[in-house]
This record gives C-alpha cells, sequence and structure tokens, in this order.
C-alpha cells in the first residue's frame, strides 16, 4: 500500500517520531498495512531527497506525497502545469507532438482559466504574463515557463513542506549499491559493465579525437586534402569499371557520394554549432530568462544550415549524404517553426558514420607517414649489394647470412622470428669478394687493351 501522510499523520511523525523505526509503529497504530523493510526504505529515500526540491519533484513517491500537501491548500495548478511540462519534454519524441502537447498546456494553464495566469500559478515571472499575449507559444517558453513556477513553489511551499517531517540522523546506504553488491544478479551486471567498458572507451576516445581534429586548422585542412583524394580516387575506380554512379561509393556499410564529403563534414561541424547554440537558449529557458529575441536565432541558424545543405537553390538540392525523406521532414519543420535542439540529429548521426570510418583511415595512414620517416637528418642510402633478397628452395623462401666465427660450417638454421636461414661460413663471404674484385679489374684490362693508351 501507497504510504500517503495526511495532516494528522505528518503530525504525529513530527512529535512522536524521532527514528524512522518509531514511525513504524506509528503508522501500524493509524491502520496502513505495510511491511516494515517497505516502510523504512520508503522513510530512508524521503530522508535523502529533503534535501533538495529538485530531488522531490523527480522522486514519484515523494512528489505524491508534496501533491497531497498543495492540495490541502488549494494550490495544486503550479505543480501540475510542471508535470505537464515535464510529460512533453520526455514523452514527445519529435518536434510536432511536442508543439502541439505545447498548444494544449498552453489553452490549458494560460487562456482557458478563471483568474490571471500569475495568480494561477502563483507565479509573477516576466515570462507568465507574456504567453498568453503571444500568437504561437513554443515548447522551450513552457519550459522556462516550468523553471520559473518550480522556483516559486520551492520559495511559497517547500519549507512548510519539509517542516512535516522529521530530521534524518544518518546518510542510509542505497538498497540499489547493496543489491548490486551482494546479489548474484548485481555481480553478473557488474561482470557485463566491464567486458563493454573498453569498447565504449575506444569509441569515445574516437570521437574525441575526431572533435578534437576537425577543431585544429592544419588538421582539418589534411583531412579535407584527404576526402579529395578518396573522391578522386573513388571516380578513376568508378570508370574504369563503367558505373553507373562515377562518384557513388560503399563506406563502412553506407552508400554516399563521396564529392559531398566535404559538404558532411562542413554540415556536420555547423549542427555542432547549432547544437551549442540550442544548449545556451535551454540554460536561459531553465534560469527563465528566454526571450523571443533567443528563439529567433535559433530559428535563423536553422534556416540557414537548411538553405545550405539540405534545400539549397543550386542542383543537387540535397547536398549531403543524408536520406530524401529525412531532408524532406527536415524542411517541414523549419518552414513551420519548430526547431529544436535535436532538428539534425538523425541528418548528422547519418553523415557522422562514414566520416567517422574515413578519419580512422586518415588517422592510420597519417601515423604510417611518421614512423616511415628517417629518424636522423641526412638518410644512408644502402648499396644494392647490402639489401638482403629471399632465395627459394623448393618452393620455400630462405635467406642467407654468414657466421661470425670463421670456423662454422655450412648448415640450416630455423626459427619462428626469422624463418629458414642457410649459415654460411665467413670465409665464404671474403672468398667471393676477393673474385668481385679480381674479375672487375680483368674486365678493366681487357678494356683498356682494346681502346688502346689513351693520348
Amino acid at each position: 500500500m501507497e504510504v500517503k501522510p495526511d495532516g494528522t499523520t505528518a503530525k504525529l511523525w513530527e512529535t512522536d517520531c524521532s527514528k524512522p523505526q518509531h514511525a513504524f509503529s506509528v503508522a501500524v497504530g493509524l491502520g496502513f498495512s505495510v511491511s516494515k523493510t517497505e516502510f523504512l526504505l520508503t522513510i530512508s529515500i524521503h530522508y535523502q531527497a529533503e534535501k533538495c526540491f529538485n530531488d522531490v519533484l523527480h522522486n514519484n513517491l515523494q512528489l505524491t506525497w508534496f501533491k497531497r500537501f498543495l492540495s490541502d491548500k488549494g494550490c495544486e495548478a503550479p505543480l501540475m502545469f510542471w508535470q505537464a511540462v515535464e510529460n512533453m519534454r520526455t514523452n514527445c519524441k519529435d518536434g510536432k507532438a511536442r508543439q502541439a502537447r505545447a498548444m494544449i498546456i498552453t489553452k490549458k494553464y494560460f487562456i482557458n482559466i478563471p483568474t490571471t495566469p500569475a495568480e494561477y500559478l502563483h507565479c509573477k515571472a516576466e515570462i507568465i504574463r507574456d504567453i498568453p499575449l503571444l500568437d504561437k507559444v513554443t515548447p522551450p517558453m513552457l519550459v522556462s515557463a516550468q523553471a520559473c513556477v518550480a522556483r516559486s513553489m520551492e520559495e511559497n511551499w517547500y519549507a512548510d513542506f519539509v517542516a512535516t517531517f522529521p530530521d534524518d540522523e544518518a546518510d542510509r546506504e542505497s538498497s540499489t549499491k547493496y543489491a548490486m553488491r551482494n546479489t548474484l544478479a548485481g555481480v553478473y551486471k557488474m561482470a557485463a559493465h566491464g567486458k563493454t567498458k573498453g569498447m565504449w572507451v575506444m569509441f569515445a576516445h574516437n570521437i574525441i579525437c575526431f572533435q578534437r581534429g576537425i577543431r585544429h586548422a592544419p588538421s582539418l585542412r589534411d583531412f579535407k586534402a584527404f576526402l579529395r583524394k578518396e573522391a578522386k580516387t573513388t571516380v578513376e575506380q568508378n570508370l574504369r569499371r563503367h558505373v553507373a554512379h562515377p562518384t557513388g561509393r560503399v563506406v563502412n556499410k553506407q552508400f554516399v557520394y563521396t564529392d559531398r564529403l566535404i559538404n558532411d563534414l562542413e554540415f556536420w561541424m555547423e549542427v555542432e554549432r547549432f547544437k551549442d547554440q540550442a544548449d545556451n537558449a535551454a540554460a536561459c529557458a531553465m534560469s527563465g530568462n528566454y526571450t523571443l529575441d533567443d528563439e529567433n536565432l535559433l530559428l535563423d541558424k536553422a534556416r540557414t544550415i537548411v538553405k545550405c545543405f539540405i534545400d539549397s537553390d543550386f542542383p543537387p538540392r540535397v547536398q549531403i549524404n543524408i536520406a530524401s525523406d529525412l531532408a524532406e521532414n527536415i524542411v517541414g519543420l523549419v518552414h513551420t517553426g519548430i526547431v529544436e535542439r535535436g532538428l539534425f540529429h538523425e541528418a548528422a548521426l547519418q553523415v557522422f558514420t562514414p566520416l567517422m570510418f574515413l578519419w580512422k583511415k586518415y588517422s592510420a595512414e597519417l601515423i604510417s607517414k611518421q614512423t616511415d620517416e628517417p629518424t636522423c637528418s641526412t638518410p644512408v642510402k644502402r648499396s644494392a649489394s647490402r639489401k638482403r633478397v629471399m632465395s627459394i628452395i623448393g618452393g620455400m623462401p630462405y635467406r642467407k647470412i654468414y657466421a661470425v666465427n670463421e670456423d662454422s660450417e655450412l648448415h640450416w638454421s630455423f626459427s619462428l622470428n626469422h624463418g629458414l636461414r642457410l649459415i654460411m661460413p665467413l670465409r665464404l663471404m671474403m672468398a667471393k669478394r676477393v673474385t668481385n674484385q679480381m674479375g672487375g679489374r680483368s674486365d678493366h684490362v681487357s678494356k683498356v687493351s682494346i681502346q688502346g693508351p689513351t693520348p
């Protein structure tokens, strides 16, 4: 059974219950049918959340208690408005659904009310007075109003609500943490977390390197040159194979047009800037300082991105590698004025996958070039006679090497590190050198005798 304190229960808790165990006996005496473990867990959760009003709003049990507390005072409208906006933020996944829910909330709490919005919501913020006068109310405006209403509830009633409960003696251990350490299911969950942690760390490292690289001007310039080279290589290969799309190519299981890769990179960078601007606007909304200028500035940014990359006046109309239906959806949302942080999310994901794949390829080539470069300033060229040449015997490759010891005999050697080798004594190498030198001198003498002495 859900434990709901009324006025009598709260008073008894305040006067007679200095400990949660005492509160359980009082609850049983009042007729609550609840187990002791459940009751003590409920009390411990409540104690932890009393420290912050935001925790009360995001805890289902305490939110029920607070709603009952405001209902007794006849002031439950602000909390109902806060819940309606929170439901819009969490449950409406796309922009159209959020805008439709915003219209319903506006009519219910700002237009079809018996008094003014400031009196009905017990909030005197400027945005509360401005919303009924606007032709169109967007979700960020309601989020800003929600923050103002929450601040008013905290200032007006939170202290009185906390006063109905006793103070906590000490912080208690969370039951979730206890179960994580002391149950078999918790151990399995921790083991699974350890297995996937390395993959997530590697994935996050690649993303961080990509973001840092494109913010560095020389790296960005080199990466764009690499993308142009990839596009040129793709065209040359497709022309030799007579492919229908000369610039088309499959990158990481996704078909892309390589001549649009640079546009994909520019689009992704602009979307990141758009997200930063939307985050700043959301911060203003949470603090209650959101204005129409912030709304118009964000809308202009979204329209500019759409005009440059998704609905361009120059052919092709879609300048980036995204699906046509996704482009139409984004254009429709911007034309109706529905602009939010996740407007370009799906499009950014589609262009990010091949870009990330090519970035890793670019990084690998860059590292290989650095390792291939000689460390000394004046590289020493090895003569052709010093190069080791692989020989073949019975279809098996082997190398000829000379032993340091002159008394060693000719023999074969094999190891996993060096493979098959023919070990030759050092005296054979000396004899080979003498033979080569004598042969070179004899050739020189024969040439001089034929041509005659020089004058």
